[in-house]
């Protein structure tokens, strides 16, 4: 972790429309200060994600979404560093196979557009990813 306390505040909402489901999730993070002189403070977050599902068995389903992600200005000393402030923009795919009930595995793929104007001050990324997950009831 950054070593800051992070508490935080968020709204999600889902709504099935069919065989679809769509949904909307918002976060704001409050980074606290560390109050120290030797590091620097990073900003609050701001994050929206818009995502849809769509199950085509009830063992497989597929989704796609984007995500933006606001990073408010950090400090030093207390004095807010210029030009701190950050953006990304996130898309994402996957697919989630289910074994069973409780046993689930999902393959995703998450990039940064390099659109120009879409990030500022964060690294482009590209991840690929593979998860199994097994509830314990």
């Amino acid at each position: 972790g950054n070593g800051m306390w992070e508490p935080f505040i968020g709204v999600s909402l889902k709504k099935d429309y069919g065989f679809i489901t769509m949904a909307f999730d918002s976060l704001y993070t409050a980074r606290l200060k560390t109050g120290r002189s030797d590091r620097i403070d990073e900003g609050d977050k701001i994050e929206l994600t818009e995502s849809i599902l769509k199950p085509f068995t009830r063992q497989f389903s597929a989704g796609v979404g984007s995500a933006q992600t606001w990073f408010l200005d950090s400090s030093a000393e207390g004095k807010s560093l210029v030009d701190s402030q950050g953006r990304l923009v996130t898309a994402f795919m996957n697919s989630t196979y289910f074994f069973s009930q409780v046993w689930s595995v999902t393959a995703a793929f998450e990039f940064s557009p390099s659109a120009t104007g879409l990030g500022v001050n964060q690294p482009l990324t590209r991840t690929v990813s593979l998860n199994t997950r097994y509830g314990f009831y």
